[in-house]
């Protein structure tokens, strides 16, 4: 099978029996049988199609998924369909949206429920004052097979959840932490509908074995300075995944100067120093090229510099040049020269895929030096680095639309 790489060259794919680089989590929720406690269509929640208003939450409202078996383990993920990640998290005063989100929610799991209400019921993990529009939960399933999201309190509207095995490990686990940018490319269901695929279609193309769990983190207006000063906030809450797909710079770059490189990339080699150190594997993309006719401004070259420097010190999994796509596709940006289209959050989606291709292929190593420790609650806790003094700053935020 043979694939486009984003320079365009031919790379042929070759499927064989050896070892990956990324083991795959089988996605085991896809058409299960579901249950809730709202009439409608409960099984959109199950069918991969994200964009589908499927579950209008309110208090005690909930779903539970039939599995045919369940594993020693399971990855269980929801997406809200708001276009942020978060209101509290990295975003300033004059971004705050109103996010109706789950704020008070617990997992719970069954051996012999029939129908989701009966049978005997044991909570498994709980949050209270969710601040998030996506998340994701291990959780030992215990020789049961029903799972069931039961929200305590809250709103919003909830499109997919999966589940997926990792009684193996949570290799193919990923948190794509970004800008509004992020939040255009990743949370806009009708330009999948248009201009491709999702980001797992991409990456199936690759090894038709993997399905990938993707955490959808984009954030209005986050500056690096931000997401540094609210690192603790983002591990406590993402910090279960095996991969920080990362996007940042075009708030920090804001109107074209160099005032704050210095302070970028001590705070972006804080989130490397971070990650790595609990075993995640930080995969940083260039960052996208403004279109100057219409921004009246272009990204300062020593934001890219340092990602390219950051990237190579740190011996990391380079990340999409969305730099150069965009330099050479100013037309897949909006009328604001700076947030993708359609067209280019599609873009968007297909590079990250083509910049990870090689974990999905046969005999890939992951760079040496990465530690992957036992992703337990206390080990993540003992491991992050303590941020000191983070520097802010100057430039003025995007407000993401």
């Amino acid at each position: 099978m043979f694939k486009k790489s984003r320079a365009g060259m031919l790379l042929l794919v070759v499927m064989t029996t050896s070892l990956f680089a990324i083991r795959p989590n089988p996605l085991i929720s896809r058409f299960k049988p579901i249950y809730a406690s709202f009439t409608g269509s409960p099984a959109a929640i199950v069918n991969g199609k994200f964009g589908e208003t499927a579950w209008s939450v309110s208090d005690s409202s909930w779903i539970a998924v039939k599995l045919e078996v369940g594993p020693s383990k399971i990855f269980f993920t929801w997406n809200n369909t708001n276009y942020m990640w978060s209101d509290s998290i990295a975003k300033p005063a004059n971004c705050i949206e109103g996010l109706p989100l789950p704020v008070d929610y617990k997992i719970l799991i069954s051996g012999n429920s029939t129908n989701g209400i009966d049978g005997d019921w044991k909570t498994v993990d709980s949050v209270s004052g969710n601040t998030v529009a996506a998340r994701g939960h291990t959780i030992n399933l215990e020789n049961s097979f029903w799972v069931k999201m039961l929200v305590v309190k809250g709103g919003g509207k909830i499109d997919e959840v999966e589940i997926f095995d990792i009684s193996k490990g949570n290799d193919d686990t990923w948190f794509f932490l970004g800008t509004s940018i992020t939040a255009n490319a990743f949370k806009n269901p009708i330009q999948m509908k248009n201009f491709g695929h999702y980001i797992m279609e991409y990456v199936k193309d690759f090894n038709p074995n993997a399905t990938p769990a993707f955490i959808r983190g984009g954030i209005g207006c986050a500056t690096m300075a931000g997401l540094a000063a609210d690192l603790d906030k983002i591990m406590r809450i993402a910090g279960n995944v095996n991969f920080f797909a990362v996007e940042v710079g075009t708030n920090d770059a804001w109107g074209g100067s160099s005032d704050n490189v210095t302070s970028f990339t001590d705070n972006l080699q804080l989130l490397i120093s971070t990650c790595k150190s609990r075993g995640i594997h930080p995969v940083i993309a260039r960052t996208p090229a403004t279109n100057p006719e219409k921004a009246t401004w272009q990204i300062n070259e020593g934001y890219i510099r340092a990602i390219d420097e950051l990237t190579k010190k740190n011996n990391l999994i380079p990340g999409p040049d969305l730099h150069t796509w965009f330099l050479q596709h100013p037309d897949e940006l909006k009328d604001d020269g700076i947030h993708p289209s359609q067209r280019g959050g599609a873009s968007i989606q297909r590079l990250w895929a083509e910049a990870v291709y090689k974990l999905y292929q046969p005999g890939v190593k992951l760079p040496a030096g990465e530690i992957n420790a036992p992703k337990t609650a206390a080990s993540r806790a003992a491991a992050t680095p303590k941020r000191k003094g983070t520097p802010k700053g100057k430039g003025a935020a995007v407000k993401g639309k």
